[in-house]
């Protein structure tokens, strides 16, 4: 999985069914924008504008030059929402209403860019990271990367691959099957985590590396890292 390296990746966000208004209908609050000016339509409890979401963590606002709605507490871009989506389970429906989003990624001794480790807190909102959809890659020549994260619960847990150097020039996007590139899941109900790379006292060391929470529908796209 070679490229160039990516500022964003897209990730899932989970909110529970008591946010959820209108599910059926997923339009926008009666006299409130449904969108701004794209294909990414905004239905009610998201908003544009005041009176037009049901909690300042719902309220999207248009970056005008681009038309591209965020999420306002986070500045996230979205993608898309899905305000319908069900599952059964012994105790009746669950909504899995899911909100995607860019996401920036890791990176350290890339070539042109400094070092950087996002920071994102959903604790105290009603999001947090699907642990369904999403699933954490690092990419680099016999890399060690940890997530470490933490629950609604406020536990802490990690988690961490480790990739085998390749020098074939066949690996591409298509999947992440430990050359060059390692994946591993993410816990249910994470809030927050954070990224390290492990070092291994080696030239290796002074590799690009990047590591990113991901859909992982998005391998198998015609994407580039």
């Amino acid at each position: 999985m070679v490229g160039q390296v990516m500022l964003f990746h897209i990730v899932l966000l989970s909110w529970p069914i008591i946010h959820t208004v209108a599910l059926g209908g997923a339009i926008a609050k009666p006299g409130c924008p449904s969108d701004c000016g794209n294909n990414v339509s905004i239905p009610f409890p998201f908003g544009i504008g005041a009176g037009c979401y049901v909690d300042e963590w719902f309220e999207i606002v248009c970056n005008n030059s681009a038309n591209r709605p965020f999420l306002k507490r986070t500045n996230l871009e979205v993608l898309n929402l899905y305000t319908s989506d069900y599952t059964t389970s012994s105790s009746g429906q669950i909504s899995s209403s899911k909100l995607k989003v860019r996401y920036p990624i890791s990176f350290q001794n890339c070539t042109g860019k400094e070092s950087h480790k996002p920071d994102l807190n959903l604790t105290g909102s009603p999001f947090m990271f699907s642990v369904t959809d999403n699933i954490f890659t690092a990419v680099s020549c016999d890399v060690h990367a940890t997530i470490s994260s933490s629950n609604v619960e406020g536990a802490e847990i990690s988690a961490g691959c480790k990739s085998i150097s390749s020098n074939s020039t066949n690996n591409n996007n298509s999947s992440c099957n430990g050359l060059n590139c390692c994946q591993t899941t993410i816990h249910s109900f994470v809030e927050t985590f954070t990224t390290t790379f492990e070092t291994t006292g080696t030239d290796r060391d002074k590799a690009c590396k990047y590591a990113f929470v991901v859909d992982q529908n998005w391998f198998g796209s015609s994407n580039t890292i």
